[in-house]
């Protein structure tokens, strides 16, 4: 089981609104996983010769790689199978992680498939050596973001600068983002 009783999160949100009910996020850097039971998603957020690979959703748009643990697959397997199928990447190298604790304190109905009321998310960070667009699942992803690495962070091309603002702001994942690049820079020495 993950202890992150003595842990401060490098970031906290609330009432996330993909969470049922009043709910705290909390997000940590750890050399833990989550139970698997209690993980049902897993993602990997991706460098390829100094840009952040995003996968470009085509109902939901810019968004970090991953997504559900099939029967079978470790959480890092899920993060590495997704990835492939909806950017392309591969022969990932591993630099860290985060885990997401989700805590809420509402019902919810017979159905829900995720676990509640605590459950985890998964934040590999890599560099992939390699990307082939050809395997990526085109029914669920077109060619994916790329965005260029500067001494200081990330230079999102105008172009995307309104998607990407939504979507640090709607995953609440500035603070990720954040340590992300700095561990992308760290491996570099």
């Amino acid at each position: 089981m993950i202890n992150l009783d003595n842990r401060k999160p490098i970031a906290t949100s609330y009432n996330i609104s993909y969470i049922p009910g009043i709910n705290i996020v909390e997000t940590y850097i750890t050399d833990e996983l989550p139970p698997l039971e209690l993980c049902a998603t897993s993602f990997y957020i991706l460098f390829h010769k100094n840009k952040l690979i995003l996968a470009n959703n085509l109902r939901r748009g810019m968004e970090i790689s991953g997504g559900h643990i099939d029967p079978g697959e470790t959480i890092h397997e899920a993060a590495l199978r997704e990835s492939r199928e909806e950017t392309g990447c591969f022969n990932i190298r591993y630099i860290g992680h985060f885990v997401r604790k989700h805590t809420s304190n509402s019902e919810v109905e017979q159905d829900y498939k995720y676990p509640h009321p605590i459950s985890y998310m998964t934040f590999f960070v890599g560099i992939a050596d390699e990307i082939d667009l050809d395997l990526i699942f085109e029914d669920e992803c077109g060619k994916p973001f790329e965005i260029p690495l500067g001494d200081f962070g990330y230079f999102v091309p105008d172009v995307y600068k309104q998607e990407w603002e939504s979507f640090v702001e709607k995953h609440a994942i500035k603070e990720m983002l954040k340590y992300s690049f700095d561990m992308y820079c760290l491996s570099k020495h």
